[in-house]
């Protein structure tokens, strides 16, 4: 805070531990230090008056949004797979904190209820659909191995079978 301008900001992340570590049982040799969400804020309240904190994570979304007027953001989740129960406002637990902090409330930007990320070649969608086309080629390529295997295995005869169909001049 003491480098920030009066008016300036500061954007500060961290892993929440509980998902992005304890979760998942990852341990990433990069970060040094990764901080639970009361720890986050008890860190920003040390040091900050004024701060707002955001959760992220990628996920895959279908969105849909008003062209015509700004209603409020709306999120629906579906509870299970097969579930027909769709709950509103259920948001996933984020991967992320990212918190804007400032020496007061004027200094930090607007307030966002959603913010949507992507660039223009959905990068991240083309390489999901990328990855599940290779999953469905290799699929069909063992399916058609796993055939021929059993197309040669109902043609075999053992060798000392042919040997002595030779041997004795029997066809």
């Amino acid at each position: 805070r003491r480098v920030l301008k009066p008016d300036g900001f500061l954007v500060i992340s961290s892993p929440d531990k509980k998902t992005y570590s304890d979760d998942t049982g990852y341990n990433n040799e990069f970060h040094l230090r990764e901080l639970y969400r009361h720890e986050f804020e008890d860190l920003l309240t040390r040091h900050f008056p004024s701060w707002r904190l955001f959760g992220q994570k990628l996920m895959f979304q279908s969105v849909l949004w008003s062209l015509d007027q700004a209603d409020p953001v709306t999120a629906q989740t579906l509870l299970a797979e097969g579930d027909d129960e769709i709950r509103s406002n259920i948001l996933p637990a984020p991967l992320y904190f990212i918190a804007l902090a400032a020496a007061h409330d004027e200094a930090l930007p607007g307030s966002t209820k959603l913010s949507l990320f992507t660039d223009r070649a959905e990068s991240v969608y083309q390489h999901y659909n990328d990855e599940v086309g290779k999953h469905i080629c290799a699929g069909e390529m063992l399916a058609k191995r796993e055939r021929e295997i059993e197309r040669l295995r109902a043609l075999k005869t053992p060798l000392w079978a042919r040997l002595k169909q030779r041997l004795t001049g029997r066809q």
